[in-house]
């Protein structure tokens, strides 16, 4: 037989109302789009096996009792033929002559503030850098105004509004720095922002029109030149970590950032883990649009930071924090040769990426 539907964990009827059933390998149900369940045998995969709850995909196998799939094969990529008709984000023009150049970008996660203080030096250090090295892009993630920041804790009376923080000493901030060069900033919120909306996916900013700074949505696509750039600051690497099966596999990175692109989705989770409060009515928005394939996929993590090619096309990376509690963390420089000649070449022979202390 051959089935499509999506993967489930059976419950445990055991467990206490606080605790959640974990997926393993004698709890896999596959949920028809009907609504129906069957029981999934993975002992003919076992040896090399990586399914997620929620994820959609074609089972192969023997159905002797109608009941139970002797599974033989999972196919889980979704993914379309490429297409160029990919919407472009066209802050600038110096961006859309950088197709013909190599494309420098710089991308920092949040925290960019101690955890003693809103004063923001970090940040203020990151942007000197820019200063210096003129990137043709500046993608920041946040959180911004972190919701688990020490000051916060602390239960502290603040005289100024989480938004009056964000704006005067973020967001304008980094408009100064980028004023005299050439460098646009893509800003992204993070579920984590504690003066914007909790739900994901989640809009963009509210801010007023500043010409060298654009505001994203949390995930968001994005065409720069001839670059398709990806970035969501969920914690779904956590979540998949945490919920999957993964059994015979060398790179747990590359395998859980493959599948967000088989799936082509940025969150192929369901249910979603309980920091994430997805709204199942913009179920579309969290997922790629299906002509999109990224090549630069940001992945904004609590995991080591990284920067994996994890398909041919497509190259993940997770900055890291640029804050650390009290000390400074890391970013991420990478370049690309975006020059039509050499937009098939090898990867490796197009891009960089290096990841940097502050």
């Amino acid at each position: 037989v051959r089935a499509t539907g999506r993967i489930v964990c059976e419950l445990d009827e055991t467990a206490s109302a606080s605790s959640s059933s974990r997926i393993n390998l004698g709890s896999v149900l596959l949920e028809s789009e009907e609504g129906h369940l069957t029981r999934l045998d993975l002992t003919k995969v076992a040896k090399q096996l990586f399914i997620v709850p929620g994820e959609i995909v074609i089972v192969e196998g023997i159905n002797r009792t109608g009941q139970c799939i002797e599974v033989d094969a999972i196919h889980d990529d979704a993914r379309c033929v490429h297409s160029e008709d990919t919407p472009e984000l066209n802050p600038t023009q110096d961006m859309v002559a950088s197709q013909n150049r190599a494309l420098d970008i710089i991308v920092a996660a949040g925290p960019f503030t101690s955890s003693r203080n809103f004063q923001f030096r970090p940040l203020d250090e990151l942007l000197n850098r820019v200063r210096s090295l003129q990137p043709d892009l500046l993608i920041l993630v946040g959180p911004f105004i972190d919701a688990s920041h020490q000051l916060m804790k602390d239960e502290l009376n603040f005289n100024i509004t989480f938004e009056e923080i964000f704006h005067e000493r973020v967001v304008l901030r980094i408009s100064k720095a980028l004023e005299a060069i050439k460098t646009h900033c893509l800003m992204v919120p993070s579920l984590a922002d504690v003066h914007h909306h909790y739900v994901f996916p989640q809009p963009p900013f509210d801010q007023n029109h500043l010409p060298t700074i654009t505001m994203l949505g949390n995930p968001a696509s994005a065409r720069v030149g001839s670059l398709n750039i990806g970035i969501t600051s969920s914690s779904v690497l956590e979540d998949i970590s945490a919920e999957s099966i993964s059994l015979g596999q060398d790179d747990r990175i590359s395998a859980m950032v493959g599948k967000l692109l088989r799936q082509q989705t940025y969150y192929p989770l369901f249910p979603p883990g309980v920091d994430v409060p997805l709204d199942t009515t913009l179920w579309n928005s969290v997922h790629f649009d299906p002509k999109f394939r990224p090549d630069l996929l940001i992945v904004t993590s609590k995991l080591k930071p990284f920067a994996k090619q994890v398909s041919k096309s497509t190259v993940c990376v997770n900055p890291g924090s640029l804050c650390r509690g009290e000390r400074g963390g890391t970013f991420a420089r990478t370049c690309w040769v975006t020059d039509g000649s050499l937009r098939e070449s090898p990867l490796i022979e197009r891009v960089s990426v290096k990841l940097e202390k502050l």
